[in-house]
């Protein structure tokens, strides 16, 4: 009988041995998916936007890169973006845009 709670005591100590490890793979996997989110966002060339002059810089119209992730410049023409028009990224199938703390207004 003593060898039976020895035999479950290594059973649960294996399960938690186990959780422990799933835990720890999973987390680096969250961790490891969140970097490569972030490295493969692309800062995307300045062909790549319409713009207009704006009140304290520029306002993106357009933009006419590729899909997929992307972040704004800070800087457009050697003036600030300021403002992102309401249309800018119309039909782009982008899956993310990091915005610049420029940045005071989009849309209307």
């Amino acid at each position: 009988m003593g060898s039976r709670k020895h035999n479950r005591g290594t059973r649960e100590s294996k399960r938690s041995y186990k959780r422990r490890v799933m835990t720890g793979l999973f987390t680096l996997m969250l961790l490891f998916a969140n970097f490569a989110a972030v490295t493969h966002e692309a800062f995307a060339s300045e062909s790549d936007y319409v713009y207009r002059p704006a009140a304290g810089g520029v306002e993106i119209t357009k933009y006419t890169g590729g899909a997929g992730a992307i972040a704004i410049p800070e800087t457009l023409g050697g003036q600030p973006v300021v403002r992102i028009g309401e249309v800018a990224f119309f039909n782009k199938q982008l899956t993310s845009v990091v915005i610049p703390d420029s940045v005071i207004g989009i849309g209307s």
